[in-house]
């Protein structure tokens, strides 16, 4: 649809011009800097980086420049004048048949160091994979290298605690970086990987990419990431809204809510994981009806029901219903006095539905009951979800909760 964005826009910037410059004896990668000071354990961190993402994942290096930081090395540029700020930038383009790209990172103001050149190579990698990408989605990638091969910092927790704060904001918007993505990525390597973790988040980008007309001012990301994974699921709604609401259940026991089967190697984030809930009810206070905040696309929504009475022979109800053209895929779960998930009920998905009913005659064993729902966004039934159609429109929807 000549209608609808294709991509992002392709950002450009000069490279800094910074007072100090060294490159690494063992890895092609260099460091500039206002401070002198920075650049050795800058380089120390980017071998580490490149040790770990190219010779142990297995990933393709960043394109090489061409020497445009008169360098041979892949270039990170560290001013001492910002918040930590990292940009990762492709450079203007080469003769690529396909939008491959070199690029330079340019990090503003102190930034824990190991993560930060991580965060640079990575996404560079993601440039050489797959340009036209969104900006979120390439940091998403690179957030996701970094969560399976570093250890957290304080940043991560922010990440974490942001997310998890705002559940109705999408998992992968345009231009706005979000934790999200990264989970997402995660969750498809555990569901589908072959065991070799970042795989499939790199095939993911490798097989969408694409081919921009030299000097547009965007991008032309068709296909894109989240095409390439409907045709892997032979391009099935139901598949596509399965995985999607799984990964939205997953994130309901999230740091310190894990219960050892969910994500259990990010037990470290604690309160920073809990995901917000948009309501909490009692069981004893029912028949009520809900009208909840809007969702963007890929956004959900978390509610909490106590079983706060004897509930023996009690069936729960519930009906959700919400705007088109979108369609919403719901998830019941049934959670024990220590937290664990009990039983998991999935909502039939209905791609032109616009409500969803449920009943659970069995609440046996079980102290709540939590209700997740995701939007799953798309235009039209044509036109489903994609991250390049921003400014993302929310869907509002309503509840009804009744205990019979």
């Amino acid at each position: 649809d000549p209608t609808l964005p294709r991509g992002s826009r392709i950002e450009r910037a000069p490279r800094p011009r910074l007072a100090a410059t060294a490159c690494s004896n063992r890895r092609p990668v260099c460091v500039h800097s206002d401070r002198e000071e920075w650049v050795g354990p800058a380089i120390e961190a980017l071998e580490s980086a490149y040790v770990r993402l190219v010779f142990v994942l297995d990933l393709p290096p960043p394109r090489w420049d061409g020497g445009l930081g008169n360098t041979d090395g892949f270039d990170l540029y560290w001013s001492d004048e910002g918040t930590g700020d990292v940009a990762v930038l492709p450079d203007p383009r080469t003769d690529f048949e396909t939008d491959q790209s070199s690029g330079f990172c340019r990090v503003e103001g102190p930034a824990p160091v190991e993560r930060t050149a991580t965060l640079c190579l990575a996404e560079a990698i993601t440039l050489g994979l797959d340009a036209a990408e969104t900006p979120s989605l390439r940091r998403a990638f690179a957030s996701y290298t970094w969560l399976v091969t570093g250890s957290p910092t304080s940043a991560d927790l922010e990440a974490f605690d942001e997310l998890q704060a705002t559940p109705g904001s999408s998992l992968s918007p345009r231009d706005r970086r979000s934790a999200g993505g990264a989970l997402f990525l995660d969750h498809l390597d555990a569901v589908f990987g072959a065991g070799e973790l970042t795989t499939l988040p790199a095939a993911l980008f490798a097989l969408s990419r694409g081919r921009t007309k030299p000097g547009a001012y965007e991008w032309n990301n068709e296909p894109d990431a989240f095409d390439v994974l409907r045709r892997t699921f032979d391009d099935l709604p139901q598949r596509m809204a399965d995985t999607v609401g799984a990964f939205a259940v997953e994130r309901a026991f999230l740091g310190e809510r894990d219960d050892g089967t969910h994500f259990p190697e990010l037990a470290w984030a604690g309160a920073f994981g809990n995901v917000r809930f948009d309501a909490s009810v009692r069981l004893s206070e029912l028949p009520k009806n809900l009208a909840l905040p809007a969702l963007e696309p890929l956004g959900s929504t978390y509610v909490w029901v106590s079983l706060d009475r004897a509930h023996d022979g009690a069936t729960f109800a519930f009906r959700a219903q919400w705007e088109a053209p979108v369609a919403f895929k719901w998830s019941v779960v049934t959670v024990d006095a220590n937290g664990e998930e009990l039983r998991r009920f999935d909502v039939l998905y209905e791609e032109r539905g616009t409500k969803a009913e449920r009943q659970i005659v069995s609440l046996e064993g079980a102290a709540g009951i939590v209700l997740v729902g995701t939007n799953m966004g798309g235009v039209t039934l044509a036109h489903p979800f994609d991250p390049d159609t921003a400014p993302f429109e929310p869907h509002a929807y309503t509840l009804y909760l009744a205990r019979l």
